[in-house]
């Protein structure tokens, strides 16, 4: 048996699988001692033979490395290469389509690996079909992979774009290298296209736009086609690929005429018959508007000849029409996208006929379809920002009025006509081929993938943003019939920014002709008592037209200067509303003929009112006097047909129309407020108007000029506004913008909460009968007195035994619900502390009623009254005694917490308060044993004034030994023989009670003592009780996270002589502080946040290593390194960080420094032992331990560093990678953490190690700029239209300002990074200028990046910028011209140092 057969016999084992036989083959494809020339030919005659293959046997690192080894392309014949290319498609094909199966990429990346498979290179040169039939089987693949997608999967983290790009640049240079590029161009465009186009929509679907792929292949494969064989090309081709690729091809022929022209044939030749005879009228539209849409796109020249001598845009204006003419009532979704990208491409498109078109759009029936309705919204805007911006206003308003009159006089109206909501995808349906047309419709499901290009094109709204609202009567809601024609909130508004814009003369001949088209509207139905659906709707528009008119006029700017004619269009105003008030009345009551004549007259009366109010003070003209126009204010009617007017709208009106008469009414009443007071000076009240009608009260409330009109009232009136608020919930907001009126309401919540109390020996009972002198006070000194009086009162009940036997629960919580709403704090000191006095006394009565959870509440509002706005001066008003006894501080702890926080400030009666404090302590003291709350008064009374700093410390410190000699008997008291039922449970608690106290007693006493040793001044010794006492209390406190602790600790340790520490005792103390620390570590309890938010720790181990030997504090060094364990190394990290910091001596410091590097290797091991070699990925806590570790260190100057040492650390910055992080959702902040510690471990070793950095600048700057890629290539392969978030950006322009920092420092070594500066200056501007989304679009993030870039050219020498301009390209070059003339011009120094 020959080698051959024998070698295949082998290939062919039945008692091996695939996998097993295959990665046989591999071994011998690879082996250099297995000589066998045909080895080749028979491994892959052998694998094309494997049918029966499941997807599991196909597995990817085998296959990955089959098609990467490498073999002359000749040694295997063709017919082989060719069974194997199609054995791996099919099998690819059958296996993608498996179904519940999971998607990877696996086929993909296995496809990608055929075509670049050295061994078909020949093959696929001379079979065009082949090669493009493996693409499409790629594509297709790849389709499958990106289908789950769509349901939100993660996509950008993939790297899906890097696999992409690389599979396009492989396809591009095959066709550069094709010698019959027309051939292959027919086998892609056959095989490849279609699959290929549904790959781009997929990825747009996923927000990755790679549309420009195809544009570049379209380029290379059309290059050679002319213009009629090009467009032709696309005819034969569905409708999702053939708008796809007529997109691309737009962009590749935009300047050719002749492609261009045939296009447009093509697409638009009777569009009127393609509309009539398809299937689906609505989708033709719609290609028509995405053919539109990417013609202004792409900003396509429609000023080309045809063949008939009319432009590309005379032919699509005559063609657009007459196809969409008669399908506005039908259609209307899709006319109005087809408008839309008509004007958006050119607006000459529609000049001729735009009116017409606008008018059937406006008067054709709407449905309740989200997108219709923003479509026709935004279809207006726009139509009305064009006539703005041609300057053509007095146009638009004359023929679009001209225009609905005519489009109405021939089509029936209703204007409560709705159709059913259609679907909001536009789908095509089965219709058959219309041959060299290119909008003919296939009969291939397409529907997936037209959505995805029109909802790309035409942008899909969020439908949850148009939901319909509820239907509550709302002061923006106007004109509601004219929702589906005229919206007010968006084709309104536009009108009225129109006429803003416009000069007086334009604007005064607008506002004719709207009054000349409603007298005409008015004399054409003066004869019709029962008006129809049409009249209706012109009364309604033309009342819309001319309100929104007045909302955006500013002839009030110029009325000086147009004084005549404003003045006679105010006259002819009058005229037209005097017609339309006794049009109205002369009829039965018709409720929208009503609301558009009140709408008409509240704007017009607001227009006027405008200009009498801001008119130039020159101007006296007898029509802008101010108490005539009151009293002909709405005088177009008389006072007889108001009533009448009124009472249709009481008895037969709806709530919106009776909103509109109320508003009208108020309007009146401000008016007279406004001017009349305004005119004579005088405040002029028009609350007794107000008052007889609760519903224009709510009204007022409700305005916006609520706030103002609330301050010209006096305070009776606001009184009566306070008890209107409390019953009306909803508008109590507005007592916050009235600080008189917030009073009130407060006062009145009060009433209410005595009323809840029925017991007349409540306290706040007792002061109801003051309440009305609380109003009337304005005076400071009278309001003092009241003060007093009340706070007397209070404090005389609360010294009584009384009982308050029922409250009214439901009431009084009510009340508390309102005043924790109410902004009390903010009040006025005087009435802030009246409302403290009155809600003392409620917390009183509750307690004394048992209501606990009420009282709880009212505490929370005391509590409240004292942290927010002005301080109360309680010390002031409340001795000692008093205050102890209306708040006990059992209950009350935090209201004292706060009171004792105040005592710095020196607030009036403070040293009354610590007189009287410290006497009641001291006869307690000295009669019995301190309660638990006096106890912690002695304490916090000791903190406080031993905390106090300033001018007023040495006064208030006076009161500090009266305190602590309290403080020393207690103690002494407790310690004292007296007590021998003292056990170790009750010393260990007496101890933690009181420690914080005596740290300050222990201390006070050992400095005097000291002191006094070194002045040879008498002073009491240092007894036995007073050490024993100490040692009792560091032995049952020893805590490493407690602050008390440790500070006693200290200073036991600092007078170790006066209180009799041997060497054992401080030893055993330090080895217990160890140990906990040693617990911490085994139980992983130390981590960064933890240090960050607890420095006690930090205090412990300086303390511990200050007070070991050298010879501990190396053991203490060897055990951390001997005791590493994956689970505690971030306790490791946290103790070393501390260590770091710690003082050292010369020796400890070079001791520190030897074992550093030894603890820092081995956990450096563990990491690349656990992720290979890249380490930015690692565990995030173990790498940001190490770099606070090497931060800590590097800034103790204490701790001799050695060149080894530094080489490590910057070592260890290379390998961290900060710029290939692979980011996603979840890790951000893991890599903004990272970042911030790269840059301060870099600050760090430029600032106090800049002596090593001598020799190791190029390192250094390696560092710097990864730190400044990882910032400029944040997420640069987004997707598209996606930016990034706020908090990313906050984040990133931190990064960016500690950066800039960090060069800022730089430059002060500028001599050693001069000889790298041009070359990171070149790196920094390639990374702006790539191709890849820079976060420099951002501003806040540019700025940072451009002072970096002045600090590197200052650097520079004049001879790198031929050098920059060298190696750049022409955007880098065009970059650091610009930044060079702006340092030049703004940050160059050029003056004298």
């Amino acid at each position: 048996m020959s080698i051959e057969h024998e070698f295949a016999r082998w290939l062919r084992r039945n008692d091996k699988s695939f996998v097993e036989n295959l990665r046989f083959a591999i071994k011998a494809w690879q082996s250099v001692e297995f000589s066998l020339n045909t080895k080749y030919e028979t491994i892959i005659e052998w694998i094309s033979e494997q049918d029966l293959l499941q997807d599991g046997d196909v597995v990817i690192e085998d296959f990955v490395e089959l098609l990467t080894l490498q073999v002359h392309p000749g040694i295997v014949g063709q017919q082989i290469k060719r069974q194997f290319v199609e054995w791996l498609l099919n099998l690819a094909e059958r296996h993608c389509n498996v179904p519940c199966a999971a998607v990877t990429r696996k086929w993909p990346e296995i496809l990608k690996l055929l075509i670049e498979f050295e061994l078909l290179q020949d093959l696929y040169r001379v079979d065009y079909e082949l090669n493009a039939r493996t693409y499409a089987v790629l594509f297709q693949c790849y389709e499958v992979y990106l289908i789950p997608m769509r349901n939100g999967t993660p996509f950008l983290f993939n790297h899906e774009s890097e696999f992409l790009m690389s599979v396009f640049k492989t396809l591009k240079d095959y066709i550069k290298l094709c010698a019959d590029i027309s051939k292959y161009e027919k086998c892609f465009t056959r095989f490849t296209t279609e699959s290929f186009v549904r790959v781009l929509l997929e990825l747009r679907h996923n927000s990755l736009d790679l549309f420009e792929q195809l544009v570049e292949v379209e380029h290379l494969l059309t290059e050679e086609l002319s213009g009629i064989n090009a467009a032709l090309r696309l005819v034969k081709m569905p409708l999702y690929v053939r708008l796809m690729v007529l997109e691309g091809a737009l962009v590749n022929r935009k300047c050719m005429p002749e492609f261009v022209q045939e296009v447009v044939k093509k697409g638009f030749n009777d569009f009127f018959s393609s509309l009539t005879s398809s299937q689906d009228p609505g989708l033709v539209l719609n290609v028509a508007a995405y053919t539109l849409e990417i013609f202004s796109r792409h900003d396509i020249n429609l000023n080309m000849k045809m063949n008939d001598d009319k432009t590309i845009l005379e032919y699509l204006s005559v063609e657009l029409y007459n196809g969409i003419k008669h399908y506005a009532d039908t259609h209307t979704l899709e006319v109005l996208l087809l408008l839309r990208a008509a004007l958006r491409l050119n607006p000459l498109l529609l000049e001729k006929n735009v009116f017409e078109l606008t008018a059937c759009i406006m008067l054709a029936p709407k449905s309740n379809d989200c997108e219709e309705k923003h479509s026709f919204e935004e279809y207006l805007v726009l139509l009305m920002d064009i006539f703005r911006r041609l300057s053509r206003a007095e146009k638009f308003v004359a023929n679009l009025l001209k225009a609905i009159k005519e489009r109405l006089a021939s089509v029936e109206f209703n204007s409560s006509k709705a159709i059913k909501a259609k679907s909001p995808d536009r789908m095509p349906s089965p219709a058959k081929k219309k041959k060299k047309k290119l909008f003919y419709i296939d009969e291939k499901e397409v529907q997936i993938c037209l959505r995805m290009m029109f909802n790309d094109i035409f942008k899909p709204l969020d439908k949850s943003q148009y939901e319909p609202a509820a239907a509550i009567i709302s002061t923006s809601q106007t004109f509601a019939k004219l929702q589906n024609f005229w919206p007010s909130q968006s084709a309104g508004a536009a009108f009225s920014k129109l006429i803003t814009s416009l000069m007086s003369k334009p604007s005064l001949v607008i506002w004719k002709t709207l009054l000349f088209s409603l007298k005409d509207v008015l004399e054409m139905s003066a004869a019709n008592l029962d008006l129809d659906e049409k009249t209706l709707f012109l009364f309604d528009f033309h009342a819309a037209l001319l309100s929104q008119y007045f909302a955006g006029c500013k002839l009030m700017e110029q009325y000086e200067t147009h004084l005549d004619a404003i003045s006679s269009q105010r006259q002819f105003s009058f005229e037209i509303l005097e017609l339309f008030g006794k049009f109205l009345l002369e009829r039965e009551h018709q409720i929208r003929l009503m609301s558009s004549f009140l709408e008409l007259c509240y704007n017009t009366a607001c227009f006027e009112l405008t200009l009498l109010y801001y008119k130039v003070d020159g101007c006296l003209h007898e029509s802008l006097n101010f108490s005539k126009y009151v009293e002909k204010m709405h005088s177009y009617l008389s006072p007889q047909e108001w009533v009448l007017v009124e009472q249709r709208v009481v008895n037969f009106g709806k709530p919106n129309c009776k909103f509109l008469l109320q508003r009208l009414q108020l309007q009146r009443v401000q008016a007279k407020m406004l001017l009349l007071s305004q005119a004579t000076n005088l405040q002029y009240s028009v609350f007794p108007t107000l008052s007889t009608d609760p519903v224009l009260v709510n009204l007022m409330l409700q305005s916006p000029h609520a706030e103002w009109m609330i301050a010209q009232l006096e305070i009776k009136e606001k009184e009566l506004i306070a008890k209107h608020l409390l019953h009306n919930l909803d508008l109590l907001p507005i007592a916050s913008k009235d600080l008189q009126l917030l009073e009130l309401v407060t006062l009145a919540v009060f009433e209410n909460l005595s009323q809840a109390l029925t017991s007349k020996r409540s306290i706040l009972k007792s002061l109801t009968s003051y309440f009305e002198k609380i109003r009337e006070c304005d005076e400071i000194c009278a309001c003092e007195e009241l003060i007093k009086n009340l706070i007397e009162i209070v404090i005389a009940r609360s010294e009584e035994d009384y009982k308050v036997k029922s409250v009214n629960r439901t009431k009084i919580q009510n009340a508390l619900q309102l005043l924790g709403q109410l902004p009390i704090g903010q009040l006025r000191r005087q009435r802030k502390t009246i409302a403290f006095t009155v809600e003392l006394a409620l917390y009183r009565d509750l307690g004394t009623a048992q209501e606990d959870d009420l009282a709880a509440q009212t505490l929370e509002i005391l509590k409240d009254l004292l942290h927010f706005g002005q301080r109360l001066f309680i010390f002031k008003y409340f001795t000692t005694e008093s205050l102890l006894k209306v708040l006990p501080a059992d209950n009350c702890w935090e209201l004292y917490e706060y009171f004792f926080s105040t005592i710095k400030d020196e607030e009036k009666g403070t040293e009354q308060f610590l007189e009287g404090l410290a006497t009641i302590l001291c006869n307690t003291q000295c009669s019995s044993v301190l309660t638990a709350a006096e106890r912690r008064l002695l304490i916090i009374s000791i903190e406080t004034l031993n905390s106090v700093s300033g001018v007023s410390a040495k006064r208030l410190r006076k009161h500090l030994n009266k305190f602590l000699e309290i403080f020393a008997a207690y103690v002494k008291n407790y310690f004292s023989s007296e007590h021998n039922d003292r056990t170790t449970k009750s010393d260990k608690s007496f101890v933690q009670n009181t420690l914080s106290g005596f740290i300050y007693y222990a201390n006070s006493k050992l400095t005097k003592q000291s002191n006094a040793a070194d002045d040879n001044i008498l002073a009491p010794e240092i007894d036995e009780d007073f050490r024993r006492i100490v040692k009792t209390y560091i032995g049952h406190s020893i805590d490493y996270s407690d602050t008390h602790a440790l500070n006693l600790t200290h200073i036991a340790l600092n007078y170790r002589e006066q209180l009799h520490f041997d060497q054992d005792e401080i030893e055993f103390i330090l080895s217990n502080y160890w140990r906990q620390l040693n617990e911490a570590i085994d139980k992983g309890g130390l981590d960064i946040q933890k240090l960050e938010e607890n420095k006690t720790i930090e205090l412990a181990v300086k303390m511990i290593t200050s007070n070991k030997t050298n010879e501990d504090f190396l053991l203490i060094l060897k055990t951390i390194n001997n005791e590493l364990k994956d689970e505690n190394i971030v306790s490791i990290l946290s103790l070393l960080r501390l260590l770091a910091k710690c003082p050292f001596s010369t020796i400890k410091g070079a001791i520190f420094n030897e074992n550093y590097k030894q603890i820092i290797f081995n956990i450096n091991l563990r990491l690349i032992s656990i992720e290979g070699h890249r380490m930015c990925n690692s565990n995030h806590s173990w790498l940001l331990g190490l770099l606070k570790c090497h931060q800590a260190i590097i800034e103790n100057k204490m701790v001799p560093m050695s060149a080894d040492s530094i080489d490590a650390i910057m070592a260890f910055l290379v390998d961290l990678n900060i710029k290939s992080f692979s980011l996603c959702d979840t890790n951000l902040q893991e890599f903004y953490s990272l970042h911030l510690a790269m840059i301060a471990v870099c600050f760090s070793l430029v600032k106090h190690r800049h002596l090593f950095l001598i020799d190791r600048v190029p390192q250094y700057m390696h560092i710097f700029k990864d730190l400044i890629q990882a910032i400029l290539w944040h997420q640069s392969d987004r997707r598209k239209n996606v930016g990034l978030s706020d908090v990313e950006l906050d984040a990133l322009t931190e990064s960016s300002l500690k950066l800039e920092s960090l060069m800022h420092l730089i430059a002060q070594q500028s001599i050693a990074f001069k000889r790298v500066a041009p070359f990171v200056l070149s790196f920094i501007i390639n990374l702006i200028v790539s191709n890849k989304r820079s976060t420099t679009l951002y501003n806040k993030i540019k700025t940072h990046i451009e002072n970096i870039c002045y600090e590197l050219i200052a650097i520079c020498d004049h001879r790198v910028g031929r050098f920059i301009l060298r190696c750049s390209n022409e955007a880098g070059r065009q970059l650091y011209e610009l930044l060079l003339k702006d340092y030049q011009k703004y940050h160059k120094f050029k003056g004298k140092v």
